[in-house]
Protein backbone atom coordinates (compact mmCIF):
# COMPACT_ATOMS: atom_id res chain seq x y z
CA UNK A 1 0.00 0.00 0.00
CA UNK A 2 1.35 3.35 -1.49
CA UNK A 3 0.92 5.94 1.58
CA UNK A 4 2.55 8.68 0.13
CA UNK A 5 4.43 9.46 -3.17
CA UNK A 6 7.60 11.32 -1.87
CA UNK A 7 11.55 10.81 -3.42
CA UNK A 8 13.65 9.09 -1.50
CA UNK A 9 17.44 8.72 -1.28
CA UNK A 10 18.19 4.86 0.10
CA UNK A 11 19.67 6.06 3.47
CA UNK A 12 15.99 7.93 3.43
CA UNK A 13 14.33 4.85 2.05
CA UNK A 14 15.79 1.82 4.16
CA UNK A 15 14.07 1.99 7.10
CA UNK A 16 10.77 1.89 5.06
CA UNK A 17 12.12 -1.65 3.63
CA UNK A 18 10.50 -4.97 5.79
CA UNK A 19 12.72 -7.02 7.24
CA UNK A 20 11.85 -9.90 5.31
CA UNK A 21 13.70 -8.03 2.74
CA UNK A 22 16.92 -8.65 4.62
CA UNK A 23 18.89 -9.51 1.24
CA UNK A 24 17.74 -6.12 -1.03
CA UNK A 25 18.82 -4.40 2.81
CA UNK A 26 22.16 -5.70 2.51
CA UNK A 27 22.44 -4.86 -1.25
CA UNK A 28 21.31 -1.17 -0.72
CA UNK A 29 23.64 -0.46 1.95
CA UNK A 30 26.66 -1.43 0.12
CA UNK A 31 26.02 1.81 -1.61
CA UNK A 32 24.74 4.00 1.43
CA UNK A 33 26.95 6.96 2.40
CA UNK A 34 25.14 8.64 4.71
CA UNK A 35 22.37 7.74 7.69
CA UNK A 36 19.66 8.21 7.92
CA UNK A 37 19.55 11.78 9.96
CA UNK A 38 22.36 12.66 7.87
CA UNK A 39 20.62 12.47 4.36
CA UNK A 40 17.36 14.14 5.82
CA UNK A 41 19.86 16.74 7.06
CA UNK A 42 21.46 17.42 3.81
CA UNK A 43 18.55 17.46 1.58
CA UNK A 44 17.20 20.02 4.24
CA UNK A 45 20.67 22.19 3.56
CA UNK A 46 20.50 22.06 0.07
CA UNK A 47 16.68 22.77 0.04
CA UNK A 48 17.87 25.73 1.97
CA UNK A 49 20.28 26.96 -0.74
CA UNK A 50 17.28 28.06 -2.63
CA UNK A 51 18.66 27.42 -5.97
CA UNK A 52 15.83 27.10 -8.29
CA UNK A 53 16.91 25.07 -10.91
CA UNK A 54 17.69 22.48 -8.39
CA UNK A 55 15.02 19.55 -7.94
CA UNK A 56 13.78 16.77 -5.46
CA UNK A 57 14.89 13.99 -7.88
CA UNK A 58 18.29 15.52 -8.34
CA UNK A 59 18.95 16.21 -4.68
CA UNK A 60 17.52 12.55 -4.28
CA UNK A 61 20.80 11.40 -6.71
CA UNK A 62 22.98 13.94 -4.60
CA UNK A 63 22.70 12.66 -1.78
CA UNK A 64 23.36 8.93 -2.87
CA UNK A 65 26.16 9.32 -5.09
CA UNK A 66 27.62 12.58 -3.05
CA UNK A 67 30.04 14.51 -5.84
CA UNK A 68 32.74 15.57 -5.04
CA UNK A 69 33.32 17.92 -7.93
CA UNK A 70 31.78 20.07 -10.42
CA UNK A 71 32.17 17.52 -13.02
CA UNK A 72 30.50 14.68 -11.26
CA UNK A 73 27.51 17.25 -10.27
CA UNK A 74 27.04 18.28 -13.67
CA UNK A 75 26.88 14.10 -14.68
CA UNK A 76 24.44 13.64 -11.96
CA UNK A 77 21.95 17.17 -13.26
CA UNK A 78 23.02 16.65 -16.47
CA UNK A 79 20.07 18.40 -17.62
CA UNK A 80 20.14 21.48 -15.71
CA UNK A 81 23.02 24.17 -16.15
CA UNK A 82 24.32 25.43 -12.90
CA UNK A 83 26.09 28.81 -12.41
CA UNK A 84 29.43 29.05 -10.75
CA UNK A 85 28.48 29.96 -7.94
CA UNK A 86 25.64 27.32 -7.43
CA UNK A 87 27.72 24.73 -8.23
CA UNK A 88 30.09 25.77 -5.25
CA UNK A 89 27.64 26.38 -2.51
CA UNK A 90 26.05 22.47 -3.75
CA UNK A 91 29.64 21.44 -3.53
CA UNK A 92 29.98 22.77 0.04
CA UNK A 93 27.14 21.94 1.51
CA UNK A 94 28.25 18.28 0.38
CA UNK A 95 31.67 18.02 1.83
CA UNK A 96 29.99 18.87 5.43
CA UNK A 97 28.48 15.24 5.02
CA UNK A 98 31.89 13.51 3.79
Amino acid sequence: MILNNELLSIPEALPYLKEDRAELIGFLKQFVKLSEKEARKLREELLLLNIDKLREEQIVKIIDILPDNQDELNKICNDVVFEENETNKIIETIKKYK
